[in-house]
């Protein structure tokens, strides 16, 4: 199993385990399929599903030839029930042809920098060559959160269509077992294991961990709430801890020094930017060690505040 856990607004990583290796993804594989009809489809906008459109096999959300339907009905189904007839008509719609969409998958994976990954489908059905790893789906992930719209979706337990002829149930336990669960996206297939993608948001920190090969269903969920727990346990978000004192988020500090990076100061703590005497003064309160000229704030504490410098800054 590969296992990332990643903080959704900064696309920071908290912990890893062979998070670039490549692997089959299943499902998570609508992950990106989501993103792009996010991104590019009207969600009110009806089309007339074909048979052509339905050749595909595996989970349903129970379309059939001649249905009428609305883009939104689509990502319902695709983040509910996972069908692959609701991921597989999008790519039509989208794309004009299976081809098309893979190509628009693709292309945004590399507009994401996702090094690791390569899309033969849109639902994510056994290909050879349909890869990607633990990092590259937590930053589609985090990338789809952006959506605020998904999330009345992925958050939802159980609902139905076409007044009440097709029922449909998340296949994400966490979204009903797991507090502050936000989503997001399951999948399985023999090849791949069982696989995660989990986000949830507490206190002001959105988190995302990612497991692919799982042995079973319940193992992806215990990893993921693992993962889970370990980030709300152990880290804090800069944002809610310092945003208010500096006036500052962690975005603003990558504008204005674009060439510094995050790096790790010790004992897991993360930190990004060089802080201004200034910015210092205003939280010199909250520590007990001085800073140096070059000192450096962590974005996130484990466990508690802590500061450190890197010679590196």
């Amino acid at each position: 199993m590969t296992a990332v856990l990643m903080e959704a607004s900064s696309g920071d990583v908290l912990m890893d385990t062979r998070a670039h290796q490549r692997l089959p993804m299943a499902s998570t594989t609508k992950i990106m399929t989501a993103l792009l009809l996010c991104e590019y489809g009207n969600l009110e906008r009806e089309i007339t599903v074909t048979e052509e459109m339905l050749r595909v096999e595996g989970s349903s959300m129970g379309l059939l030839a001649g249905d009428r339907v609305t883009l939104h009905d689509l990502l319902y189904g695709m983040m509910l029930s996972s069908g692959n007839d609701a991921a597989n008509v999008t790519a039509y719609v989208l794309g004009g042809t299976i081809d098309g969409f893979v190509k628009m998958m693709n292309d945004r994976a590399q507009e994401l920098g996702l090094k690791d990954t390569c899309f033969l489908n849109s639902t994510g059905l056994d290909a050879d060559g349909h890869l990607t790893s633990a990092h590259d789906i937590a930053v589609a992930s985090c990338e789809l959160i952006k959506h605020d719209i998904i999330k009345n979706y992925s958050t939802v337990w159980m609902d139905s269509l076409r007044n009440g002829e097709s029922e449909l149930v998340n296949t994400n336990k966490l979204v009903r077992f797991y507090e502050g669960c936000t989503g997001l996206k399951t999948g399985s297939t023999d090849e791949a294991g069982c696989c995660l993608s989990a986000s949830a948001e507490r206190g002001g920190m959105e988190l995302v961990s990612v497991t692919l090969g799982s042995p079973n269903t319940d193992e992806r969920f215990a990893s993921g709430r693992k993962l889970l727990d370990y980030g709300f346990a152990n880290h804090e978000s800069f944002t809610r801890a310092f945003s208010k004192q500096i006036g500052k988020t962690p975005s603003d500090f990558r504008k204005e020094r674009p060439r510094v990076g995050k790096f790790e100061l010790v004992n897991g703590i993360y930190g990004i930017g060089l802080l201004s005497q200034t910015e210092k003064r205003s939280i010199s309160n909250m520590t007990k060690q001085n800073f140096q000229d070059d000192g450096c704030t962590i974005l996130y504490g484990v466990p508690k505040i802590e500061w450190g410098t890197y010679g590196g800054c």
